[in-house]
């Protein structure tokens, strides 16, 4: 085993998963007239002067709350993809799992094991 002896850290495998999670907890917190710029922009893709009739407001109104709606979200984002990073810095990858020795038969039979071989254990 090329791994066994030594201390390997080995991704969530989940980094998508949670990115979409925060972005839409980001979104699901902004204010209302913000959300609903941004949601008619993202998913119907008119153009800002058809979404602005739509939501019955002037186009400039229009491009102002989808730019602070986008900024909101970029930094929740940000945010909280830092504290994982944090986390999996101080050995604690994005679960709150820390990566244990890939030799040890007595590791691998407690905690959680990657496919890689890898044993995690949950940090309390």
């Amino acid at each position: 085993m090329e791994n066994a002896g030594e201390e390997v850290l080995v991704p969530s495998g989940h980094e998508a998963r949670l990115l979409c999670r925060d972005a839409m907890s980001a979104i699901e917190r902004l204010p209302e007239d913000q959300r609903a710029a941004l949601l008619l922009i993202v998913l119907e893709n008119p153009s800002y002067k058809e979404a602005s009739e739509i939501l019955g407001i002037n186009s400039g109104t229009l491009r102002s709350r989808i730019s602070r709606a986008r900024e909101s979200v970029r930094d929740a984002c940000a945010d909280t993809s830092d504290e994982r990073s944090e986390a999996v810095s101080e050995g604690a990858d994005a679960e709150g799992f820390v990566s244990k020795s890939v030799a040890s038969e007595e590791t691998r039979s407690s905690g959680r094991m990657t496919s890689g071989g890898t044993v995690l254990q949950r940090v309390k």
